[in-house]
């Protein structure tokens, strides 16, 4: 891809891809069903993402930052409802 291409498209992704993560969201806070959700899994996509954020930040790359920083949030209430209805 030409990297003006790149520069327009990446702003619009980094706001979308975060919404990847709400299916699972919703799964362990709407329908209360932690069933087939690891919270393994979900705990290093969330430190993975934190060590991105962190990244885009000393970067200081807004993509990243948004991108990581929204889908850290989400994977934070995702592994919160993990912790909270697995018990």
């Amino acid at each position: 891809m030409e990297k003006k291409l790149y520069e327009r498209v990446m702003p619009v992704v980094s706001l979308v891809a975060p919404f990847a993560n709400v299916p699972q969201l919703l799964e362990v806070w709407i329908y209360k069903n932690p069933q087939g959700v690891s919270l393994t899994s979900w705990i290093m996509f969330l430190t993975i993402s934190i060590i991105w954020f962190g990244y885009g930040l000393s970067k200081n790359d807004r993509n990243m930052i948004v991108m990581f920083g929204l889908i850290a949030v989400f994977q934070l209430g995702i592994v919160s409802g993990l912790a909270l209805y697995n018990i």
